[in-house]
């Protein structure tokens, strides 16, 4: 069927409507997020007695909901927890030691700059200007909550 080969290989989500079921086939792992959001939406306008979600892992699996937030919910769920699988190996996922960076390293040249008593965001940024070619965002804890924020951003990044 071409709306599953769209689904499965193209990040696409396929519905079927009726009056009594909402079926939505969909590969967590693939699909966009212009088409998760469109499709959470427009389940949540279906008024339907029964929701079947299909969904891609090693073929294809389906299970029945009740509610249209339980359907929207569940597809969220698969997709977050397939896209946390994707990114199982990414860099910032584990700790590197400062000593195992490559000497012309823009974040070791950044960490050896913050340790030498480079402080000032206007500083880092000119800095982080120049090693990473204006691509970059320069984050830190706001004054009042302490809650992390931007606090500059690279010349590109505007």
């Amino acid at each position: 069927m071409f709306a599953d080969f769209l689904a499965r290989n193209l990040g696409w989500i396929s519905f079927r409507i009726s009056k009594v079921e909402c079926e939505l086939r969909l590969h967590p792992g693939k699909v966009n997020d212009v088409a998760l959001l469109a499709a959470a939406d427009r389940v949540r306008d279906v008024a339907a007695r029964r929701y079947r979600l299909t969904w891609y892992r090693d073929g294809w699996c389906s299970e029945a909901l009740t509610t249209a937030n339980a359907a929207v919910s569940r597809v969220m769920l698969l997709v977050g927890r397939a896209r946390a699988d994707t990114r199982a190996g990414d860099f910032l996922s584990r700790p590197r030691k400062r000593e195992h960076l490559l000497p012309d390293d823009p974040l070791k040249l950044l960490l050896d700059a913050w340790s030498s008593g480079l402080r000032g965001a206007e500083q880092l940024t000119t800095l982080a200007d120049e090693l990473v070619d204006g691509r970059h965002i320069l984050a830190g804890p706001d004054g009042s909550s302490g809650e992390l924020c931007i606090l500059a951003e690279g010349r590109d990044m505007a």
